[in-house]
């Protein structure tokens, strides 16, 4: 059973509801600027689990000169922490992807076929094209949107990650729709929606709801002390905003797409 609180506290209860699916957290431990340790993992876990998250799409950072991921460095990881999980028993579906930060380099991903993405075998792009990527966060690059051309049309659809936090974005709402004009989605952070990032980002995050252009929200969590891996509080902020049915799509049947 999940449960979400309105705005005029009522307390709904979705009791056909499949459990929520996560597409963007940082749970996997040592890999970036999550979690260190694998009980720091667990608790994020068990966190999740008990917020109603069943599937968790775990999204270290590519972030070259910073978080030099790879494909089989995240795989490695997730099959660990799958053990993890089940021998303390925690019901939650770990899959692989990444958040890749938009430089040159994922080019080379790409002709490599190393570009987590989200729906892949185990992350691979093999069959699979859609993935995360993140935008700088205090710009939009020169050259930013012929980057995302020209990943367009190698066939792969970028997820925008957290565009309601890029200082850009947020600023000036009306610039994403150059994103959705060629093709990218959108991923907004559940807390955002509740001030957890200011609120500039909340009313950036209200607007690209209103006009339905999110695809999917999710935690970006990265510790049980803040930015949690929970996404009912955010909910019950979309739920006011689009709706109760329209709030569930972007949590459950959305994010089972990208992961098909």
């Amino acid at each position: 059973m999940i449960y979400v609180f309105t705005a005029y506290g009522v307390r709904i209860m979705f009791e056909s509801a499949p459990p929520f699916i996560d597409t963007h957290c940082h749970i996997l431990p040592a890999l970036d600027d999550g979690p260190i340790t694998v009980k720091e993992s667990l608790a994020m876990a068990q966190m999740a689990v008990k917020d109603g998250v069943g599937t968790i799409v775990a999204t270290p950072h590519i972030h070259p000169g910073r978080y030099e991921n790879s494909l089989e460095g995240i795989k490695a990881a997730a099959v660990q922490f799958r053990m993890d999980l089940e021998e303390q028993q925690i019901p939650l579906t770990i899959h692989v992807a990444a958040e890749v930060r938009l430089t040159p380099k994922v080019f080379g991903l790409i002709k490599k076929g190393t570009l987590p993405c989200y729906g892949g075998k185990e992350g691979s792009c093999d069959g699979a094209r859609h993935f995360l990527l993140e935008l700088p966060h205090r710009e939009i690059p020169a050259g930013a949107m012929m980057m995302v051309e020209h990943i367009r049309m190698q066939g792969f659809t970028p997820v925008i990650a957290h565009p309601e936090r890029n200082y850009v974005l947020k600023n000036d709402p009306d610039r994403l729709h150059a994103f959705l004009d060629m093709g990218c989605l959108v991923q907004v952070t559940a807390g955002a929606l509740c001030g957890k990032f200011g609120n500039t980002s909340r009313d950036a995050a209200e607007i690209f709801l209103e006009r339905g252009w999110v695809t999917v929200l999710a935690s970006d969590g990265h510790s049980v002390y803040r930015r949690q891996p929970v996404l009912q509080e955010g909910l019950k902020e979309a739920v006011r905003i689009i709706g109760m049915e329209n709030t569930l799509q972007l949590v459950c049947e959305a994010p089972k797409q990208l992961l098909c």
